[in-house]
């Protein structure tokens, strides 16, 4: 594949796509909700532009944790539901491209973040199923970043994953 030619779309939406990246890690180190939403703003700007493939999918990805974020934030329940359900689906759609066996890596950190989105969901409703799921999102995600060395992903993951089991014991939720 040529890399894409200046002025050209491909180019733009790299661009794009970078100034994304670059406002939803400003609005994380800043704690500043406007920059996220201008990210969010431009990550679906993306996706309507057509982007497709591994690059939709590292949108989507990145798309549903700012959904995340900001519906951690909302101080609003159902407003706080809402960004959680489109968190969901955006991380959903990604691995759809990032699975296990072709993109390993983005899917451990994908399936992780789809756990946080259910732990999220879990502390708005106190519904037992969404500590569950994201229990589910967890398994082989650890397994993976343990396979590959990555000490710090791994030790994440276990962090979700205690947080999960804080907030609803898998053996209850079995039950």
């Amino acid at each position: 594949m040529r890399p894409a030619e200046a002025g050209s779309s491909g180019q733009l939406d790299a661009e794009r796509s970078k100034r994304a990246d670059r406002l939803a890690a400003m609005a994380l180190r800043n704690d500043d909700a406007g920059l996220l939403v201008e990210a969010v703003i431009e990550y679906r700007q993306l996706i309507s532009m057509g982007a497709g493939g591994i690059e939709r999918a590292g949108i989507e990805h990145n798309l549903g944790v700012a959904m995340c974020l900001i519906g951690q934030r909302e101080t609003d329940p159902a407003q706080a539901a809402a960004a959680f359900e489109l968190a969901r689906r955006h991380l959903e759609s990604a691995l759809l491209v990032r699975t296990r066996a072709d993109a390993p890596q983005a899917w451990a950190l994908t399936q992780a973040n789809l756990a946080i989105v259910h732990l999220s969901n879990h502390r708005l409703t106190g519904d037992p199923a969404e500590a569950m799921a994201g229990h589910v999102a967890l398994d082989g995600a650890q397994e993976i970043f343990r396979q590959m060395g990555k000490g710090y992903w791994t030790s994440w993951i276990a962090s979700i994953r205690a947080h999960l089991l804080k907030a609803g014991d898998r053996r209850r939720v079995l039950r």
